[in-house]
């Protein structure tokens, strides 16, 4: 731990190191290990029911979400079975919390040892997604542990990958709680010590950048497939402003100097209109610029939206306010000086999922209404059809090549674009499909085209079969009977 400055020589006094037991607690040796290690498991546990009314929503209101999660829809869970899932673990925890407190109040005489209580939450919790099983909703599990490996940008970054690390930047409490959960079961519930409480404060830091890293070097990523310095770079510049908050707020917390809390505020504010911006105008493109002239009086609430319109304001003053939770979730040093600093951070990292759950309608909404920009809206594009139209359907050298008109009649040409084709873009009767407003011009553009030719070809079709239908009309000439005498032997 750092000492103090200024002391006689041989004095050591710990300055600001572990978490400091707060004075309306120090006397009930079990309640902090209790709030450190079961507080991560309830805010996921909350996160993950609420994720279920995110699901209800966005059903309700025709959000596709089961195709931008690319679920499989055989197995993927409705909202009710996630809210089962979350309430049945919720009643276990409570269950496993009050033992622990009962035991180590009421019951002191039980045989159970109250350092092991919490891992009748833990394990089974471990065991249920491990499980190597297909038993207990083994598809679920599967599918989420694989989208948690594919976090790590080796390979293509979608849209899951980095929807679930940015539900990791709003846990960042976890990651706090999850060092002294290892330390705790490690050394204090065996020793009886307070090692854990006292721990090197340097780690948890580095703790909370994870999340962050994590969606930073997955905008690098996606820059790197992309090559758009807007929105990935961009973007990467968004999560890197919070490292200069988690670590300032540190420093100023460990030297409890007034210069790094300035720099540190400064900081704070840059990081918070940047994510505000990006929520707003990016994630949930709620404003947008009338005729893209950028001036005050043009900003507008964006033409195409789901929800009522009175959300929109709502979540967007909400979202504001609840900004400040999350700087206090990334910077809990900076309140150290209130009365007790976890109990205020708990409460926080609770705000904080709920402003996150707020976030998650919005952009999923987003998502569905631009999902088809740079063809997201289908998974697969077909090849472009062949045109005898294209300059480049023959090699420009090519002797072989016959004009649109020359040598081929118009019936040919048609059958050599193939009449048989199903058209699955194209209307009845050349109808521009109600999709086509939705797509970006160039593919509007080849729709509209291969729309217009089904049209033409089912005209052909109908002159031809008509055509041939009044010909099979037409009796057939008569011809006299042949007499056998004149049957040539």
């Amino acid at each position: 731990c750092p000492v103090a400055k200024g002391m006689a020589p041989g004095e050591v006094v710990p300055v600001n190191c572990g978490y400091n037991m707060p004075p309306p607690f120090d006397r009930y040796e079990y309640f902090y290990p209790a709030l450190l290690i079961m507080r991560g498991p309830i805010l996921c546990i909350l996160m993950f029911f609420l994720f279920g009314w995110n699901s209800a929503v966005w059903r309700n209101y025709r959000i596709n979400y089961v195709f931008i999660f690319a679920y499989n829809v055989r197995t993927y869970l409705h909202y009710t079975s996630i809210m089962w899932i979350a309430a049945l673990w919720g009643c276990w925890w409570f269950f496993v919390t009050a033992l622990y407190f009962a035991r180590t109040t009421v019951f002191p005489q039980l045989w159970i040892p109250p350092e092991l209580i919490p891992l009748f939450f833990i394990v089974p919790v471990v065991v249920w997604w491990l499980l190597p099983v297909r038993v207990l909703l083994s598809e679920t599990r599967f599918w989420m542990l694989s989208q948690l490996w594919h976090m790590l940008p080796y390979k293509k970054v979608k849209f899951a990958h980095f929807f679930l690390a940015d539900q990791l930047t709003s846990l960042v409490v976890l990651f706090y709680d999850l060092e002294y959960a290892f330390c705790f079961f490690v050394s204090d519930a065996w020793t009886g010590g307070d090692v854990c409480l006292r721990i090197n404060p340097f780690i948890r830091p580095f703790l909370a950048c994870i999340p962050f890293g994590y969606r930073f070097i997955q905008c690098l990523r996606r820059y790197y497939d992309t090559r758009h310095v807007y929105p990935h770079l961009v973007n990467a510049g968004k999560y890197f402003s919070t490292f200069p908050v988690i670590w300032l707020g540190f420093l100023q917390r460990q030297t409890g100097s007034g210069v790094i809390k300035v720099i540190w505020v400064f900081s704070l504010m840059i990081s918070m209109f940047y994510k505000l911006y990006w929520d707003l105008k990016e994630d949930w493109s709620v404003v947008e610029f009338k005729d893209d002239v950028w001036a005050l009086s043009n900003l507008q609430l964006r033409s195409k939206y789901f929800y009522e319109k009175w959300t929109y304001f709502v979540a967007t003053f909400v979202n504001v306010v609840l900004r400040g939770a999350w700087a206090f979730t990334v910077s809990p040093g900076v309140i150290g000086w209130w009365y007790n600093l976890d109990v205020f951070l708990t409460l926080f990292a609770f705000l904080e999922v709920l402003r996150r759950i707020q976030w998650n309608f919005f952009r999923l909404e987003n998502e569905h209404v631009n999902n088809c920009g740079q063809f997201r809206a289908v998974r697969e594009l077909p090849e472009p059809l062949r045109d005898f139209a294209s300059p480049h359907y023959f090699p420009a050298d090519s002797s072989s090549a016959p004009a649109r008109n020359e040598g081929m009649s118009e019936s040919e040409l048609l059958m050599s674009e193939g009449v048989g084709d199903v058209d699955d873009l194209g209307g009845d009767g050349g109808d521009e499909p109600p999709t086509l407003a939705a797509l970006n011009q160039p593919m509007r553009d080849f729709i509209r085209s291969r729309t217009e030719r089904s049209f033409v070809r089912r005209s052909t079709l109908t002159s031809l079969q008509r055509d041939n239908d009044a010909a099979s009309n037409i009796e057939p000439l008569s011809s006299p009977a042949l007499d056998p005498s004149d049957v040539v032997q």
